[in-house]
């Protein structure tokens, strides 16, 4: 997401797989990632970035959502960069108002069909 001011709410990312940057989701201008769910993803040829959320350049917020089992190249790293974390399940533990330690995998519907 290149634009400052973009928004992205009410998504499911699982297992998604970028080679440059974030795995799901990669902001270069200031934007708010909202009631996502985020698992599995991975950014392949980096060993810097998020493997699920990657921020560059502007600050970024990530409010309400799971993130959970992303990796990057360098191994578990859900996710990088200038980002406000609040309300939000991870695994680490995030510093931010509200977060929780999601301690293992979610509960899908149906997994297997991406639900």
């Amino acid at each position: 997401v290149g634009n400052a001011g973009a928004i992205v709410r009410n998504c499911l990312f699982l297992n998604c797989t970028n080679t440059l940057t974030g795995g799901a989701i990669s902001f270069f201008g200031a934007g708010l990632v909202e009631n996502c769910t985020i698992v599995g993803c991975r950014a392949t040829n980096s060993s810097t970035v998020g493997g699920g959320v990657g921020v560059f350049s502007n600050p970024g917020t990530l409010r309400n959502c799971i993130v959970y089992g992303c990796s990057n190249k360098g191994g578990d790293a859900n996710i990088s960069g200038d980002v406000t974390v609040e309300y939000t399940a991870t695994s680490p533990l995030m510093e931010g108002p509200g977060n929780i330690l999601l301690a293992a995998m979610p509960d899908f519907a149906d997994l297997a069909g991406g639900d």
